[in-house]
């Protein structure tokens, strides 16, 4: 013993270090713990996202109700005399008829011209002249230009050969 120390304060410094031993092993259980837990809580997170991320994938498509297919109720020309007009130009033609009666125009008759790709033409009835419109144009653009050349062309007394309408807000008259 050292001088000046007694049995109790050498007990005490031994009880001391026993109980700080005992603060650290406590110390050191609870971070173990705490990084178990945290883990444990990563794993969930991930584990939560990876389901999500699956059931989104692998719900089945739900079939949205067919759009009613449009049949066009004019006479369509095949000017190429193939015989065949593609259901693409036909649901065209059906959407355009129908969007120039949302316009109070009527279409009278369709044609496909020879040698001519994504282009149909069609008469109104009430006009001496033609349309010219792209298949590759939404049919409510190229109904809402007709009417607005129309309306030009009265206004201003003209009497083209045929309109243009093949590009998108620019019509032209020949």
């Amino acid at each position: 013993m050292k001088v000046g120390q007694t049995i109790t304060a050498r007990r005490e410094k031994l009880e001391s270090e026993s109980s700080r031993m005992k603060a650290r092993e406590k110390k050191h259980k609870k971070q173990n713990f705490l990084t178990f837990a945290f883990i444990l809580i990563i794993l969930a997170i991930i584990g939560l996202i990876a389901f999500s991320i699956h059931n989104y994938f692998s719900q089945p498509v739900i079939d949205q109700a067919p759009e009613p297919t449009l049949e066009p109720t004019v006479p369509i020309t095949d000017e190429s005399n193939t015989g065949k007009i593609s259901a693409r130009t036909k649901t065209f033609i059906a959407q355009l008829e129908s969007d120039l009666k949302d316009e109070n125009l009527t279409l009278i008759s369709a044609a496909i011209p020879a040698d001519k790709i994504r282009e149909v033409d069609f008469h109104l009835d009430g006009t001496p002249y033609y349309f010219k419109a792209n298949l590759d144009r939404d049919p409510a653009e190229t109904a809402e230009d007709a009417r607005r050349m129309i309306s030009y062309l009265i206004e201003r007394g003209l009497t083209p050969t045929y309109v243009d309408l093949r590009v998108p807000r620019k019509a032209y008259y020949k």
